[in-house]
């Protein structure tokens, strides 16, 4: 019991639960990281739902490729006279 005190080995119980706290931890972790990948698949697949309707053709009107928008949306209203 004296050289187990000092020579920094821990009895083999608190050796074998922190094993168990360590794996748990990597447990989680993993379930964690699961989700995280789930999460972005669904986002991906949202975000490519959503580019293929802006990309549709009863879009072309409203995204003007030019640079000058179809519509104003400010009817005038947010120019400054000069």
């Amino acid at each position: 019991m004296y050289l187990a005190g000092h020579s920094g080995i821990k009895p083999r119980a608190v050796r074998s639960s922190a094993c168990q706290d360590h794996s748990r931890l990597h447990n989680r972790l993993d379930v964690v990281e699961k989700k995280v990948e789930d999460t972005v698949e669904k986002l991906e697949e949202e975000l490519a739902i959503l580019l293929d309707a802006i990309e549709a053709p009863e879009w072309g009107p409203l995204v003007d490729i030019t640079g000058k928008p179809s519509v104003d949306i400010l009817d005038g209203q947010g120019e400054m006279p000069f």
